[in-house]
Formats: C-alpha cells, structure tokens, sequence
C-alpha cells in the first residue's frame, strides 16, 4: 500500500529481482510518469487510483486526501462483510494452509477446534487482547502444558495476521502500536534422555517379539539417521540409493523445507534393503513407499505398536522422538564435530544442535575419576647458579 508507478524506467535486462526493484523506485524519484496509489481502511474495499501528479511530493499529498475523505466516507466505499473467528479460520485453513502447507493442517485443525469452542462465535474485529488473555489463562487453568497453550495461540495469531492482510480487520490482539501485548509461555523441551546400550539391547528384543514385522526397521532406522516418524513413513524409495548408500530427503517432506543428503551405514542399509521387495516377491518401484505394512499398504501410525514395545522393554519416560536424540548424542560421544552432526541433523543453525552436546552420565563419572589418580609432585630448583664473570672490554674516549 502506498504511493507507486506503473512505468518501467531504471529497469535492467540483466538485473535479478531486488536489484531490479531497487532500480525502479530510485527511477521514479526522478521520472516524469505519473504516480499511482493505493490504500485499505478497516471495514472497507480498497481504493486504487491514479494522480496527474509526476512529483512525489503532490501525489503523497492528494494519498492523504483520499483517506481523509474515505475515513468520512465520503468516497462511497462498499463495507466488508464481518465475519466471525470461526469462519474466517476455517477459510484460511481451507484456502491456505491446506494447500500451501498441507503438514501444518493437521497440526492447525486440533488448534482450531479448541479455539472455536471458546471465541469461534465471536466477529473478527470484536476479539480484543483482554479476551486473548483469558483465553490463555483459561487454558492455564485446565492444565494444559505450556507448549499445547503456545501452539494454540500461534495459531489464533496466524489468523489474524492473515485477516488483518485481507483487510478483514483493522488490527491484531496480539500487538499495540507494534508492541507485543500477548506473549507466549516460556517452554521447558530440553529433554535429555537417550538410550543406553542395555536399554537398546531390550528395546530391539521387544520389536523382534511384536506382531508389527516393520516395527524394528523402523527403529533401527531412526537410531542411524536424524528422520523424524512423518519423514520415514513418507520416504519413497526414489529417495533411497542403496548403491551410493545415501537417502535424499526432498524439501517438501523436511520439516524446514530444505534439501538435505543423508549417508548410509550399515546397519541402516540392512533395515531399509528389508524393505526393498513387496508381499509378493516384486522389487518395489520408485514411487512405493520404504515402510508399508504386510499388505503393502501405508504405515498410518506407529504409535500403538510403540507404546507396546515400549512397555515390553521396560523402558521409563522415553519417547519415539528421543531416539533422534540418542542418534545425535551418540555422534558426539564418539567425537564428530558439532557442526557435522548439525549438518546430519538438518538444524539451520549449529545453536540448535547445542542441546544435543551434553556428555553421558558415565562421561561425566569418567571425568571426576581423573582427580582420584594420584597426582605427581614436581621439584623445582629455584636456585640460581653462579655465573662466572664477564670480562668487558673498555674504550677510552678521547
């Protein structure tokens, strides 16, 4: 919005697109064409036209003009339609997320289900900070964790920034003169539990024993690459190289959209060459899945028989997500660098892979234990020797 020109002077044949951008609004400070504006008032369709004006001085002039005469509507602008929070979120889930992003809707549908049932009846410019606030302490009150609360709210104002874009709305709850007024909850998600070789050793015996046959696979999969659960149950093997040894993860299965090579060990190519024929004895192709079940269908959740052979195997407060945890950790105690494991991580920056840099607890006792060994003692001879004397030979000067 603002004041603009519809000429293309200062513009280059071999310039990419920001510089391109910068050479034409540096052009139309000194160009003769005529400017354009164009403005949104809340409530209101947006008004677009053009000046007789060359300068900018005028043109900005005549933009004010118009606004004032809008904000007194006296240029016969047709109001926008309220809407209510319930409907214009489940517009912007429908229109955007489920098509831009379609691994953030699944995450969005249960934020917004719980959002509905408290301020989904409410219109859009009616929801004020005060009612975001209790909405928030409400939640608090019901116990939830502060990252449930956090995902919600991230939600509620992902919608508003999208409705105050559309001109749906004249401002955000969530800001007061670019201030933040609604923060989020303060997050306490570093875990650091990871598997020790015993643990490892009962977790496998409960895999080999569950009636899931894929189930092992999968874990050694995990316990040997950084793939997250949704990344392994949707690699295809046209992203697996078994001669190379190396998966290639293509941007629109990665969490942060990025193309990333993953090398192969061995005992992550013996768990994905398991998975290379179909029930029938057939090589899969292509565009088959790695991980399917025993009728070669999609694997849709891991999560009962996880559980289960969490619960064979003993093991206490450990999640499918900690075995990326033990993946990183067990590479830094075996001494690779931290921005090589960052790297097989897929972090964009070496500061997230920093939680994963913390030593074992027999590390640790390793270290202590330097200080039971005896400790050598050093004599030093801190007497000086007698030099014999220096014979200087002396000049006169006449």
């Amino acid at each position: 919005m603002g004041l603009y020109k519809v000429c293309r002077c200062g513009v280059g044949q071999d310039q990419d697109r920001v510089a391109r951008r910068k050479a034409r609004r540096a052009a139309w400070l000194r160009c003769r064409h005529h400017w354009f504006y164009t403005f949104t008032l809340p409530g209101q369709m947006a008004v677009r036209k053009g000046t007789l004006f060359g300068d900018k001085k005028s043109a900005q002039t005549e933009l004010e003009e118009a606004k004032r005469r809008a904000r007194m509507g006296q240029l016969g602008l047709d109001p926008v339609a309220p809407m209510t929070l319930a409907a214009f979120a489940r517009e912007f889930l429908d229109r955007d997320v489920a098509v831009n992003t379609p691994r953030t809707l699944a995450r969005y549908e249960g934020a917004f289900t719980r959002v509905r049932a408290a301020l989904g009846d409410r219109l859009l410019q009616d929801i004020t900070t005060d009612d975001v606030q209790g909405y928030k302490a409400d939640r608090m009150k019901d116990g939830m964790k502060p990252a449930t609360i956090n995902r919600e709210l991230a939600f509620l104002r992902r919608v508003f920034n999208v409705a105050l874009q559309r001109n749906k709305v004249g401002h955000t709850p969530f800001r007061h003169n670019g201030v933040v007024v609604v923060k989020l909850l303060r997050e306490d998600n570093q875990r650091e539990r990871y598997l020790s070789d015993d643990e490892e050793t009962r977790l496998r015996v409960a895999c080999e024993a569950s009636r899931y046959p894929w189930l092992l696979s999968i874990v050694v999969t995990a316990l040997h690459s950084w793939l997250r659960r949704i990344e392994m149950l949707s690699l295809r093997w046209r992203n697996v190289d078994l001669v190379q040894r190396q998966l290639i993860i293509r941007p629109t299965n990665h969490k942060n959209h990025r193309r990333l090579v993953i090398p192969i060990n061995d005992h992550l190519h013996d768990a994905l060459a398991a998975h290379r024929f179909d029930s029938s004895g057939a090589k899969k192709g292509p565009e088959a899945l790695v991980f399917t079940n025993e009728i070669d269908e999609p694997i849709r959740s891991v999560r009962t028989a996880w559980e289960n052979a969490v619960a064979r195997a003993g093991l206490v407060n450990f999640h499918f997500h900690d075995l990326r945890h033990t993946f990183a950790s067990r590479l830094i105690e075996e001494g690779v660098p931290l921005l090589h494991v960052s790297k097989l991580l897929g972090h964009s920056t070496i500061l997230m892979t920093q939680r994963y840099s913390h030593a074992s607890e027999d590390a640790l006792h390793d270290a202590v234990r330097r200080l039971d060994r005896p400790r050598k003692k050093f004599n030093v001879d801190t007497t000086v020797p007698d030099q014999a004397p220096i014979d200087i030979p002396i000049t006169a000067i006449n």
